[in-house]
C-alpha cells in the first residue's frame, strides 16, 4: 500500500477506529477502550493498521495517520463522556510537534485530554530516550496519561521503565500467552511488582482463555484485554450500554 493510497483515505475519511474494551481483573467491567485504526480502500476493504503502518513509517508519511487518529480519538471522547480511551503513536511521531499543538487545539478543556491515554510501543520509547521523555512531558502537562505498549517485546531495562515513569504498562501478549510458563510468568511477576512498587497500572494483552484471566488476576494484573472479554468493534457497538447512557 503507497502513499498516494493511505493519503487519499484521509482525503475521502476513510480511516475509522474500532474499540476493544480493558477491565478491571476484580470485575471484568471496562475501565476504558483502545482505540485501533482501520482503513476502508478505494474497493471497500477494510484494512488494519498492520497492514499500512510499517510502510507508512519508511515512506515518512505516518504523521499524517498519527494526527488523524488523534482527531477521530477526540471526536468520540467529545461524542460519549462516560468513558476513557488509549489511542496509539508511532515512535516517529515523538519527534512530531506538531501533533502536540494538534492535541492542544483540539482538547481547549483539558478534562478532554485528562481521558486519554498515549500508547507508545516499547521498541519505539527506546530508539531516543531522550526524546521519549520530551514527548511524555509535554503530554504530562495537557494531562493525559501514558502507556508503555507490547512491553517485553523489545529491550527496555527497568531503569528506562522507571525514567518514562508510565502510568499503565502493557504486557505483550506473547507472555500472556505462555503464562504458565516458568520463563514468562517469572517476567511477568517481575513487571507486575516493579509497577506495584512504582505506583504503575499493569494490562495483560491478548487474554482469549478463562485460565490466562485467572492466571493474571492471580499475579497480581491491574486490568486485562483480549477477545475473552470483547473483539475490536466499531464504537456504536463496542459503547452501546455506555452510548445509551449519555442518550438517558
Amino acid at each position: 500500500m503507497n502513499k498516494h493510497d493511505v493519503v487519499h483515505a484521509i482525503d475521502q475519511d476513510r480511516l475509522s477506529l474500532v474499540l476493544q474494551p480493558v477491565v478491571s481483573t476484580q470485575t471484568h467491567r471496562p475501565v476504558f477502550y483502545e482505540a485501533l485504526l482501520r482503513m476502508r480502500t478505494d474497493t471497500g476493504e477494510v484494512k488494519a493498521a498492520a497492514d499500512f503502518v510499517a510502510a507508512a513509517e519508511e515512506q515518512n508519511y505516518i504523521h499524517e495517520i498519527d494526527r488523524r487518529a488523534l482527531q477521530l480519538a477526540i471526536q468520540l471522547l467529545e461524542q460519549h463522556r462516560a468513558f476513557d480511551l488509549s489511542v496509539n503513536i508511532s515512535g516517529l511521531t515523538t519527534a512530531d510537534f506538531t501533533w502536540i499543538r494538534m492535541l492542544d487545539e483540539l482538547t481547549p478543556d483539558r478534562r478532554m485530554a485528562h481521558r486519554l491515554i498515549v500508547e507508545i510501543t516499547e521498541t519505539a520509547a527506546i530508539v531516543d530516550i531522550n526524546r521519549t521523555l520530551a514527548f511524555v512531558d509535554a503530554l504530562r502537562d495537557f494531562g493525559c496519561r501514558i502507556a508503555i505498549d507490547d512491553y517485553g517485546a523489545g529491550h527496555t531495562n527497568f531503569t528506562n521503565l522507571s525514567l518514562i515513569a508510565p502510568n499503565i504498562v502493557k504486557i505483550d501478549q506473547s507472555y500472556v500467552a505462555r503464562h504458565a510458563e516458568a520463563d514468562a510468568r517469572a517476567f511477568i511477576e517481575g513487571v507486575i511488582d516493579l509497577s506495584q512498587t512504582l505506583g504503575f497500572e499493569t494490562v495483560a494483552e491478548g487474554v482469549e482463555t478463562e485460565a490466562s484471566a485467572v492466571g493474571l488476576t492471580e499475579m497480581g494484573a491491574t486490568y486485562l484485554q483480549g477477545y475473552l472479554f470483547g473483539a475490536p468493534d466499531v464504537p456504536e457497538v463496542a459503547l452501546r450500554g455506555m452510548v445509551d447512557h449519555d442518550r438517558s
